[in-house]
């Protein structure tokens, strides 16, 4: 069983990221550190973390952006695999064991990511969802150039990080695209 270390950067979350933190804690995939990078919070972010206890990392940083807080998760991730997951997101109960499902049998330097809901006043709505349905591996480069089909959750092996590098922290907006 791969172990999954969860990188959830945060800034100002106190009203949300309890529901975050435990969706992370719930996951049917057990096997998950989650790592909580704290961004400069000013309010009660930070208090509510530290009382989930040793059942996470809190990571704390000056103000820097979502990128520069991912990348500090990034560094301190000891796990096979990386996902990615806001602190006002709410992950569902099967999300990395499907994720994990999908990334093992795929072929290497694979990068799974998945649709989303938006949670309103009116109920879930389609949000971060591919308008390109499943992309073919040969026409994935388009599709990107195209529009962004690639939500922040997303699941990949820790490999492609050092193969990669970490996120642009220059960037203020589109930050995960």
């Amino acid at each position: 069983m791969p172990r999954v270390s969860v990188i959830m950067p945060t800034y100002n979350a106190g009203a949300r990221i309890g529901v975050a933190i435990g969706s992370v804690l719930t996951q049917s995939h057990r096997a998950a550190e989650l790592i909580v990078v704290d961004d400069g919070s000013t309010d009660d972010t930070a208090d509510i973390a530290r009382a989930f206890g040793s059942r996470l990392t809190l990571l704390q940083q000056a103000n820097a952006g979502p990128n520069a807080a991912r990348n500090t998760g990034l560094r301190h991730a000891t796990g096979d695999v990386i996902a990615l997951c806001d602190s006002d997101d709410v992950l569902l109960p099967n999300y990395l064991a499907d994720a994990l499902a999908v990334l093992e049998a795929a072929p290497p330097r694979t990068w799974v990511t998945c649709a989303s809901r938006l949670m309103t006043d009116d109920g879930l709505s389609d949000y971060g969802f591919s308008p390109f349905g499943e992309v073919r591996r040969d026409r994935q480069r388009l599709a990107l150039l195209q529009g962004n089909f690639v939500s922040i959750f997303s699941v990949f092996p820790s490999a492609m990080r050092d193969e990669i590098g970490l996120f642009d922290e220059s960037l203020a907006r589109a930050e995960d695209w």
